[in-house]
């Protein structure tokens, strides 16, 4: 039996990494934390979906085993302490980076357990722990209830469509696996916008 995905290229997930970095760095400068507490939070948020995701398939997690995924991190984390107030200014730049990042996290967590022949639910709910698990790390970390599991943005149903997005879309409709990520973090982006600007809450 062959897998539907092949496992995507390390650039694609240092991609996410520095995006997930970017959000957890700004969070942390907006708390007005520590130096150490905006590295924490980009590293935390940046690489913690990826963590759980590697442990839940059994996997020693990449950012132990490769200095790039920790090296784009501590990146993510310097440029979301310097350049807050630029970040800060183009909200809707934020927002945009935040739904990339949501996508991202997802469809790579939705490939990896497409490798290893996992079910289709299995798939998605791993796309979905891998999406949302550096946030609530995040959260919990910055001494939060993690937005998770409390009223508010409908962040876990965007992560959970997201997933469903991609897997099914490769196993179900066929859709070639760049097709599929594309139509993902498209779909991802304009859920998220359209939860921020009616202000859809859970």
């Amino acid at each position: 039996m062959t897998s539907p995905v092949e496992n995507p290229p390390a650039f694609i997930e240092l991609m996410t990494v520095l995006v997930g970095g970017l959000s957890g760095a700004v969070f942390a400068v907006e708390k007005k934390f520590v130096v150490s507490g905006v590295v924490v939070l980009a590293i935390s948020t940046g690489l913690g979906g990826g963590i759980i995701r590697d442990v839940l398939l059994a996997d020693i997690p990449a950012a132990l085993t490769d200095y790039q995924y920790l090296l784009t991190a501590l990146v993510a984390a310097a440029l979301g302490y310097f350049f807050t107030r630029v970040v800060q200014s183009a909200q809707t730049g934020l927002m945009v980076f935040d739904a990339v990042g949501l996508g991202l996290f997802a469809v790579i967590g939705a490939q990896k357990a497409l490798t290893v022949h996992l079910p289709v639910g299995s798939a998605i709910f791993l796309g979905t722990i891998a999406s949302t698990g550096g946030w609530v790390l995040r959260d919990i970390l910055s001494g939060d209830t993690p937005e998770l599991v409390q009223p508010g943005p409908l962040y876990g149903l965007v992560a959970l469509v997201a997933s469903a997005t991609y897997v099914l879309g490769v196993v179900l409709v066929g859709l070639p696996p760049l097709a599929a990520e594309v139509l993902t973090i498209t779909m991802t982006l304009i859920v998220r916008l359209l939860v921020v600007k009616r202000g859809w809450k859970m």
